[in-house]
């Protein structure tokens, strides 16, 4: 079975990209911004995208920004439950009114972030494994067999089946979702997941990396870049090939992914849900803009787009709605 996803990868390359950004850099960061709009609201924005040098008052800020006072003091709070401000407070001797000094700590940014994204990988897993169980059920729920589903530690699925019809649950499950080999026999074909891709070929994940060299991909002119690119190609997608020396993709993959590309056009998605990229499509209002949603992998989805659809315009109409990846698919009609 595909791998729900590699989180370690994901954090790595998430802290790699944010921890050098200068404290400007980070402003002006999109994903910054969007996370800072999360916290403190429109309302409060003015006060998070506008963080002064050294201490400010509630009340320098709220005359500043031409702001209500309380609105400042929630945005600021907001901060600082969030870690991204401090308060000190110092009592007037004459009037025995206390006066907020405030400091802002834009550089938790980063690692507040990180902490978000763990939450939101362990929200996606949870989803995704309780979506599996449901497949499940619907593959080996009339035989007489119980499971449990388990996550290996190269995040590959795994399915314990026992009972009087454990066999036939077996084949079952591998005839739908294939299943991890350690041995590989030349000239057959197996299933791996797209890990990674460069200007000489991509690497498949089937338990085992499976380089397959941009000469051995059939998928047209351009590099296996252009032609992730091309043919809307996530990562995850489960891919079958054949294993030879080098290996190649079969020829069954290359009529689907050319398929793709016939018609309408199809929006390729990683890291959701089928039924979350449905609802996704509904709430933004496009559910009559598509055919339907195919199911690639756990959390690989195929949008079929249409007559009159726009697959890169639908990508921008629910790229907000949908923390995934994200890729258009042109069709050729």
């Amino acid at each position: 079975m595909a791998p729900l996803f590699r989180q370690s990868e994901l954090l790595t390359e998430f802290t790699a990209e944010y921890f050098p950004m200068a404290f400007e850099e980070l402003l002006n960061d999109p994903v910054i911004q969007k996370y800072l709009h999360e916290l403190v609201g429109p309302e409060g924005m003015p006060v998070a995208a506008a963080p002064p040098e050294g201490e400010v008052t509630d009340e320098e800020l709220a005359e500043e920004l031409d702001l209500e006072l309380n609105d400042v003091r929630r945005a600021l709070f907001i901060l600082y439950e969030n870690d991204l401000a401090t308060y000190r407070r110092v009592r007037d001797e004459d009037s025995g009114w206390l006066t907020y000094l405030w400091t802002f700590h834009y550089d938790n940014i980063p690692e507040n972030l990180e902490e978000e994204m763990e939450r939101i990988l362990t929200a996606i897993r949870e989803r995704a494994l309780k979506s599996l169980g449901s497949l499940i059920e619907n593959t080996v729920g009339d035989l007489r067999v119980d499971f449990e589903i388990g996550v290996r530690s190269d995040d590959f699925v795994t399915v314990t089946v026992t009972g009087e019809d454990a066999t036939a649950a077996r084949n079952a499950l591998e005839a739908q979702w294939g299943a991890i080999t350690d041995h590989f026999e030349t000239a057959e074909s197996y299933t791996g997941t797209l890990e990674s891709w460069d200007d000489d070929g991509i690497t498949l994940d089937a338990g085992r990396e499976i380089r397959i060299p941009a000469s051995e991909l059939g998928l047209g002119q351009g590099t296996p870049t252009q032609i992730r690119e091309r043919f809307g190609l996530v990562q995850h997608l489960p891919m079958e090939f054949v294993y030879e020396t080098p290996a190649r993709l079969a020829e069954a993959e290359r009529d689907r992914l050319y398929e793709w590309r016939r018609g309408d056009g199809r929006v390729s998605v990683n890291s959701a849900t089928r039924g979350g990229v449905r609802a996704t499509v509904n709430r933004a209002g496009h559910a009559q803009d598509i055919i339907t949603v195919e199911r690639l992998g756990l959390l690989e989805q195929s949008i079929k787009c249409g007559a009159g659809t726009d697959p890169p315009g639908l990508v921008a109409a629910i790229g907000d709605h949908l923390p995934a990846e994200l890729k258009a698919v042109i069709g050729d009609d």
